[in-house]
């Protein structure tokens, strides 16, 4: 990943993005910590949610980190595709 000042960043109220150029391979990463969801197989489950929604704007010359926040495993899928996927809009060129 470069530097700090070249990435780009979105915050909402369910997840935070970074977005930025990579001089090597890049990719989509997803962040869901414990205090997000205490339990493994929910954790689990939740950023193979979110890894659908960024399998359209993965790419090899950008990286795309997604940190989940408390409350986002809450959220139905068709709720966190569209928060997930107008917060990327907002950020990517």
């Amino acid at each position: 990943m470069t530097s700090g000042k070249d990435l780009m960043r979105a915050m909402g109220p369910h997840f935070s993005i970074s977005y930025g150029p990579t001089p090597e391979t890049g990719g989509c990463g997803v962040v869901v910590s414990k205090k997000v969801e205490k339990s493994s197989v929910k954790r689990h489950l939740l950023k193979r949610r979110i890894r659908e929604v960024l399998r359209n704007y993965c790419s090899k010359d950008h990286t795309l980190i997604v940190y989940a926040r408390p409350g986002s495993q809450e959220l139905s899928f068709e709720e966190l595709s569209k928060e997930l996927s107008e917060q990327i809009e907002r950020i990517t060129p």
